[in-house]
């Protein structure tokens, strides 16, 4: 990726001029980015509206709503309307389209927890079961490890958006966070410091700290020694540190530290969250700029300054100062309202550009829209108007941003439609059946009544139920029938029609639909969903490669790492989940024929273990992973149990039965191997169970032989001789030793 950066920035602006953000530079220009900036917010008219429609269309909401579902003359009168038909009609609120949304997003949700990961080869070199298994490992730490408490919401949160707006953002990212923590240090522990430096050339300074800590007269030079290896103490502190150790033998500080290093999987909402120029919805692989819209709180910002290196001091205490100061509210998806004013916008820009080599790389530039260019009328004073201007090192080279989409109509993630964009008029009618069959209930019970007098009435302002009516003539007294003849079945099969093509237009299950189209329609969306998921993934897997130490993976994966993030490019990760798995009687005929294929000796030639992996995927996605054999993954797996095992043996404990010693293992051939292994590559354990020797051990010899006798009869049982009886290999301790 690109790294050299020039000092050119072009100042000619127009239609026709170069793009003045194309070109990688030392320093960032913030008044360009923040023109693009706005531009992108108020580039596209229909964004604001589009957005705020399907969100009253979700929660249906509208103005003049009461809690009891009704119309009050008094709310529409003080908005200069009427209630209409009546004061008191019913004003019922239809969840149509937020039913349809959840309903989607339990099959997603379903879909991303019971996925088999699976891992394609994107070029012509082969891949083997060791690397297969070293990133399904990974992939699945990363899953169920540091990222399954944010993805238990996460992964809903994306669904409902997706499904609401139409699309939205993974970003994946690796983060470091930091933390403060009490240490102490005692007058001994720098005593043993000085010894060791003592014996050591060029360490005179360190050898005296003893002397200098001890003597008031030298606590200033003390001092600048505990700098030395404190750099981020203050000279203040650290007198008191050498005071505290003179005095008491012992001084406590504060260290900042990092907390946590790992995997970060951000869920964006668009034009909240997220925002890009509109051009580059046309086609986002090209995408030019992606700004990622950051509310934080005072502390959180100075965190933010030291994880991330900001080298910028005075932009950090001047963009402390816009507290409650937020992008105008016209121009964002929905007001951000802070009343107690102390949250702190960021801007993340994303910046992609070349350098004179045409070398393209990403750049990240941290500014602020409220102390930049436009900012309040004028230039900024700073000198640098921003956090910090870097250049991404991401291992993968593609884009940070991933794109879920609900449909694919065209190129641009705005042409793909969320549900309320598509059963807003659906949902309209089946309220209007319901108001009217609420109406024809209360005119059917409390009608209005006739009074005979010498004037008729007119329109009556009062109708509605058990309003009164003035008719020339009649009876004293007697009921308007006005529901005579009318049938409210229709109201009925007419809400029941609507919601039908709602649910067939977007799979949903039912009754009275085909399973098989329904099915075929919501694996077209699991499909896209869980593509756009193993992307992220993979994305993650990279950046651990880049940033965990051998160590770290080592510990993940069983074994040191065979992988590295120029091999995981060849690769990618793949998310599998089949929707029949949630139709019982689709998994109810599985069951029979395999069944049956069984029990008729029709499996000949088909390999088992498969066919029964494919009907515990279905039955129990979980319960699959818990029990299916990954022969790679088995394979690490199985070797770490054995090394367990064997170290057990030569620390003197005796193998037990049900643990070490099991009946009928299939892995036993496996563990006989690698317990040679291990004690072939160990000499102080060859040397223990090979009697005759100069250490050997009788107790560990015979402990290690029970352990491969066991694994022998389990051989021969599975293997070898599924007819023959116990061999009579006992656990160490019983009778007869």
């Amino acid at each position: 990726m690109a790294t050299d950066m020039t000092d050119e920035t072009v100042s000619t602006t127009g239609p026709s001029a170069p793009d003045q953000l194309a070109r990688a530079t030392k320093e960032p220009n913030i008044e360009a980015l923040i023109k693009e900036y706005d531009l992108a917010w108020s580039q596209d008219g229909d964004t604001d509206s589009r957005l705020v429609t399907v969100e009253r269309v979700r929660y249906s909401r509208w103005g003049c709503q009461s809690l009891d579902g009704l119309k009050h003359a008094e709310d529409y009168e003080r908005e200069g309307r009427e209630a209409r038909p009546y004061d008191g009609a019913p004003d019922t609120r239809i969840f149509h389209a937020d039913d349809i949304i959840n309903s989607l997003v339990d099959v997603l949700y379903t879909a991303f927890w019971a996925a088999e990961i699976k891992v394609n080869p994107i070029t012509a070199r082969p891949l083997n079961m060791d690397e297969a298994a070293e990133i399904r490992t990974v992939a699945n730490w990363l899953k169920t490890g540091p990222l399954q408490e944010a993805l238990i919401d996460d992964v809903e949160r994306a669904a409902q958006i997706m499904c609401m707006v139409g699309w939205a953002i993974l970003h994946p990212t690796w983060r470091r966070d930091l933390q403060i923590r009490k240490q102490t240090i005692t007058m001994g522990e720098i005593q043993k410091l000085a010894q060791a430096a003592a014996q050591q050339q060029g360490q005179n300074l360190l050898a005296s700290a003893p002397e200098m800590i001890k003597d008031p007269e030298q606590e200033d030079a003390a001092a600048e020694l505990v700098l030395m290896f404190l750099p981020d103490m203050k000279k203040k502190e650290a007198r008191r540190v050498v005071r505290d150790l003179r005095e008491t033998n012992e001084a406590e500080f504060q260290t900042t530290e990092t907390s946590s290093v790992g995997p970060e999987l951000a869920v964006l909402c668009p034009w909240y969250h997220f925002v890009m120029p509109i051009e580059a919805t046309a086609n986002p692989k090209y995408g030019r700029l992606g700004f990622v819209r950051v509310l934080l709180p005072e502390w959180a910002v100075d965190e933010r300054a030291a994880a991330e290196e900001w080298d910028n001091e005075d932009f950090t205490a001047a963009v402390k100062l816009t507290k409650g100061r937020a992008t105008p509210s016209e121009t964002t998806v929905e007001d951000e309202l802070d009343e107690n004013e102390m949250l702190i916008e960021l801007i993340y820009a994303f910046n992609w550009a070349t350098n004179e080599k045409g070398a393209p790389g990403i750049f990240c530039t941290v500014f602020s829209r409220q102390i930049g260019e436009h900012a309040s009328g004028g230039k900024s004073e700073l000198a640098k108007p921003y956090g910090k201007h870097w250049m991404l090192d991401l291992g993968h080279k593609h884009s940070p941003f991933i794109h879920l989409l609900m449909e694919v109509t065209g190129w641009r993630p705005n042409d793909s439609r969320g549900v309320p964009d598509l059963v807003a008029t659906n949902q309209m009618e089946i309220k209007q059946q319901r108001d009217a069959t609420f109406i024809y209930s209360q005119l059917s019970i409390t009608p209005p009544l006739l009074k005979s007098g010498t004037v008729a009435s007119k329109l009556p302002p009062e109708f509605g139920p058990f309003a009164i009516v003035n008719a020339a003539a009649g009876n004293p007294w007697s009921r308007l029938d006005l529901t005579s003849g009318a049938n409210p079945e229709i109201a009925f099969k007419l809400q029941e029609l609507v919601k039908k093509e709602s649910e067939d237009y977007y799979g949903l299950p039912r009754a009275d639909s085909v399973p098989s189209r329904s099915q075929q329609k919501l694996q077209r969306y699991v499909r896209r969903w869980l593509a756009k998921w193993g992307e992220a993934f993979w994305q993650l897997l990279v950046l651990a490669y880049q940033n965990m130490d051998k160590e770290e993976l080592t510990a993940v994966i069983g074994r040191e790492p065979r992988l590295t993030p120029e091999l995981l490019a060849k690769f990618r990760v793949t998310f599998s989940y089949d929707v029949r798995a949630g139709d019982g009687e689709y998994i109810e005929r599985l069951v029979k024929w395999i069944t049956q294929i069984l029990s008729t000796g029709g499996a000949t030639g088909m390999n088992l273990e498969k066919l029964l992996n494919l009907l515990l995927r279905y039955i129990d996605p979980g319960l699959y992973e818990e029990v299916a054999n990954d022969p790679a993954g088995n394979k690490t797996k199985v070797f770490k149990d054995t090394r367990d095992e064997v170290n057990n043996i030569m620390l003197g404990n005796k193998p037990q039965v049900g643990v070490d010693l099991t009946e009928k293992n299939p892995t036993a051939r496996m563990k006989m191997g690698f317990a040679q292994q291990i004690v072939n590559a160990n000499p102080r354990f060859k040397a223990l169970v090979t009697l005759g020797g100069p250490d050997a051990s009788e107790e560990h010899a015979k402990n290690f032989k029970t352990y491969m006798d066991s694994l022998q009869h389990s051989y021969q049982e599975t293997v070898l001789s599924k007819q023959q009886g116990r061999l009579g290999v006992k656990d160490v301790g019983q009778d007869g030793q």
